[in-house]
């Protein structure tokens, strides 16, 4: 991570206050999409137990 900031660091439109006012927003963005989310697969899963299969990988046979 170090080494990646460290090459954008003069891409950076933001510095010190700036900076920290734009990871905070990032980081509020984050948790507001994945509280939404964790709220809807609730939902989807309190209706139909089945939807929890979508999420999971199958194993590809040429012959299926």
């Amino acid at each position: 991570m170090a080494c990646s900031w460290s090459f954008c660091r003069p891409f950076c439109p933001f510095a010190g206050r700036a900076a920290s006012l734009d990871t905070m927003g990032d980081l509020i963005a984050d948790l507001a999409s994945s509280l939404l989310f964790s709220c809807w697969s609730y939902w989807q899963l309190k209706n139909d137990r089945s939807w929890l299969k979508t999420f999971f990988f199958k194993k590809y046979s040429p012959d299926d």
